[in-house]
């Protein structure tokens, strides 16, 4: 099952309280403009893993792996041995550009601190157009009754738009 979490901001993703089994989907607009006459790419690059004050974390999708090639959301495997399998998060992007549409419908990578392409576009950009000027970035996040309780789990994610002259 999945639930959408309360509203995002530009500079939070509140993912609230998490339950087992039950994943939380959250998304963000992204708005470019650009007079560059062969686009722009967007990246997004993670400060960390989700972590805690305690730290505790909550790994990339999937299962800590750190998925690059998208793929279907798959819930932890929450195996007690292994605690990158209690819980994860990833992104996708609705850029139906980026890359032949690696994210088609529904797919997910995970949030690295490496950048990841996101947006993309081959023209000047308007702010405005599907695909062109703007797209919506998801998160999901999903953990199993394993996972280390905290009420704080945060990141930095920083994207970055770099014109194609």
């Amino acid at each position: 099952p999945t639930t959408t979490a309360t509203t995002t901001t530009a500079t939070s993703v509140p993912f609230e309280t998490l339950g087992a089994n039950t994943s939380k989907t959250l998304a963000q607009d992204l708005f470019v403009t650009s007079n560059a006459i062969n686009g722009f790419v967007v990246t997004v690059e993670q400060s960390q893993n989700l972590l805690s004050s305690t730290g505790a974390d909550i790994d990339g999708f999937s299962n800590g792996n750190y998925q690059n090639t998208p793929i279907a959301w798959v819930a932890p495997t929450n195996n007690i041995g292994l605690e990158n399998t209690w819980g994860h998060w990833g992104i996708t992007s609705e850029d139906s550009n980026l890359n032949s549409n690696e994210f088609g419908t529904d797919l997910w990578v995970s949030a690295s601190t490496t950048p990841r392409q996101v947006f993309s576009s081959t023209s000047t950009a308007d702010g405005t157009t599907p695909d062109v000027g703007r797209t919506r970035i998801g998160y999901q996040a999903q953990i199993s009754a394993l996972q280390e309780a905290a009420d704080d789990y945060n990141t930095t994610l920083t994207f970055i738009a770099t014109p194609t002259f």
